[in-house]
């Protein structure tokens, strides 16, 4: 009788410990072999080293090679310069496919699984480096999931890396358009000769762009940045590789060359841009070996003229940083300080703060249509305004009434100004002296003031 019941606790133990084992430990071995799976790529390679990217979609093959310089360009079925980015997110994908299981493969059973007829193939050759890696059919028990195997193992894992999306679009997405390689951001200089035409601008301390050549005179901000932008972004339907070394002979002229120039000399770069009188027109940049047409007359924007950038705005300042403004007339002076968030007069009479700031605000956005040659004087009844950061002048305008145009003091430069925006801006004392807050007048001597009304 107890041996009976030694067995029957016995095998209720060993039921115990084989429940334990198969719905618990083993489960729990199995999901820490899966995490560390997860936590592994199939190929790791040196990216850097790979040289050479074939990619084969049923009896179509795409061959990519990189450069002595480092650039990476269509070999089959065309030649044409590949977009880098493109490149770079496929070498990245390739070398960094989590796995989410591994699975041990005979060759003999790679085709179920649709690996010896891929969707598609992509080869890795290199220094040290010759990977095949191919694309089989989907997971049946993960939606989203598929096989993916090397040609040199029976190691297949189960992926959802983008990869196999990426290996299926079409030729398009790796053509380069972008036609040049601008350092937008480090650019301090740029040297612009077109036949008979030179411009030189040089960027200061502050931001702003000089213009040095034809003449003198602040350049704008603004409309150098777009210049700068176009030639950054400028695209072409198709890149066509150089020949030689200069244009190509199929372009006519005539061509124009820009210098960007750097801080750092070996990072300028030297752009050429046809702009034919008939036909399309043309750009490259030297080194990088390729050209690219263009609809004819997209070239003007890229080789601009120096009255295109030229600065014409009225006035360069900060309405917030104004705290005195004088105006001065024929008929005296007016005299206007901020203080504490209020404009008042000399007198100490308040005038109408948001008329103000909003006069200012006109003339800082204030541009005029072009700049005039002949030398500028104030005249009989014409205006001045000068305006302050407390000791500090910022502008000093002069306006004539004659005709709508506001020159710099003392010396020029002047511009035209259209005749509303004119009649706007035009600083005279009455304009000002309306705002003003009416006069207090004093009590007579001997008199009280007014008692004021019971509340």
């Amino acid at each position: 009788m107890n041996r009976l019941v030694s067995l029957f606790i016995a095998a209720i133990v060993l039921a115990a410990l084989a429940a334990f084992y198969f719905q618990v430990d083993r489960p729990a071995q199995e999901r820490k072999a899966e995490e560390k799976e997860r936590g592994e790529v199939f190929v790791d390679l040196p990216r850097d080293r790979v040289d050479t990217i074939e990619i084969t979609r049923g009896d179509d093959t795409l061959r990519l090679e990189r450069d002595d310089q480092q650039r990476w360009w269509l070999r089959t079925p065309e030649v044409a310069p590949a977009r880098p980015e493109a490149v770079e997110d496929l070498l990245d994908e390739a070398t960094t496919t989590e796995v989410l299981r591994r699975l041990t493969v005979p060759a003999a059973e790679r085709a179920e699984l649709g690996l010896d007829a891929p969707v598609a193939r992509l080869h890795l050759v290199g220094a040290g480096i010759d990977v095949e890696l191919r694309v089989g059919r989907d997971d049946p028990m993960l939606q989203g999931r598929y096989y993916l195997g090397r040609s040199d193992g029976d190691e297949v894992i189960v992926t959802a890396s983008p990869l196999r999306q990426t290996l299926q679009e079409p030729i398009e997405e790796l053509r380069r358009r972008r036609l040049f390689e601008v350092p937008r951001w480090r650019i301090v200089a740029v040297e612009q000769v077109d036949g008979e035409r030179r411009l030189r601008l040089r960027q200061g301390a502050d931001g702003g762009w000089q213009i040095e050549e034809p003449e003198l005179g602040r350049a704008d901000r603004d409309q150098v940045g777009k210049w700068l932008d176009a030639l950054e972004q400028a695209e072409a339907p198709s890149l066509t590789p150089l020949a030689g070394d200069g244009p190509p002979a199929t372009i006519p002229g005539p061509w124009a060359r820009l210098r960007l120039i750097t801080e750092d000399e070996q990072a300028s770069v030297t752009l050429v841009i046809a702009r034919p009188a008939e036909g399309d027109a043309a750009a490259y940049q030297e080194g990088l070996a390729f050209f690219g047409t263009l609809p004819a007359g997209s070239a003007t924007a890229l080789v601009p003229d120096g009255e295109t950038l030229r600065d014409l705005h009225l006035a360069e300042f900060h309405p917030y940083e104004v705290d005195r403004i004088e105006i001065v007339g024929d008929d005296g002076t007016l005299a206007l300080r901020r203080e504490a968030g209020l404009w008042t007069a000399g007198d100490g009479r308040q005038i109408d703060g948001p008329f103000v700031d909003d006069y200012l605000q006109d003339l800082e956005k204030g541009k005029g249509t072009r700049y005039r040659n002949d030398p500028f004087a104030l005249e009989g009844d014409d205006q001045r305004l000068r305006l302050y950061a407390g000791t500090k002048l910022l502008t000093d305008l002069g306006f004539t009434r004659v005709e709508p145009v506001v020159g710099h003091l003392p010396a020029g430069p002047a511009l035209e100004l259209e005749p509303d925006l004119h009649s706007r801006l035009l600083p005279t004392i009455r304009r000002f002296a309306d705002h003003l807050t009416p006069a207090t007048p004093a009590p007579a001597p001997g008199t009280l003031p007014a008692p004021e009304p019971p509340s």
